[in-house]
């Protein structure tokens, strides 16, 4: 198995992953926003929104490798680091599946 040795946020913020999700989260305020253009969107990108998302996908991560011994992740074939990820977490407390549908969109259910 590879082990990878980046931190959570160095592959958040590095040069190949920045821009992408950048435009993931433009797109999605623009889905959300039929009259949002692309440069307001990218304007809200810059001034907060990829804050937050960062952090939410943090505190994830560490939620994950906190509880990594009882931890199971579930991918496409392909391994698409863009495509869905359901990660099993089971304990003395109970089973729990926390369903990812897309890394850079949420949708309350």
């Amino acid at each position: 198995a590879v082990v990878s040795t980046q931190s959570t946020g160095e592959w958040l913020t590095d040069e190949d992953n920045l821009p992408r999700w950048k435009k993931y989260l433009a797109e999605s305020l623009m889905e959300n926003d039929y009259n949002l253009s692309e440069e307001e969107a990218a304007k809200q990108v810059e001034e907060g929104k990829m804050k937050e998302w960062k952090k939410a996908v943090t505190e994830f991560a560490k939620f994950i490798l906190g509880n990594w011994k009882s931890v199971g992740i579930f991918h496409d074939v392909l391994e698409d680091i863009e495509g869905a990820k359901i990660f099993y977490v089971g304990d003395e407390n109970g089973d729990t599946i926390y369903y990812i549908k897309d890394l850079y969109r949420t949708d309350k259910f």
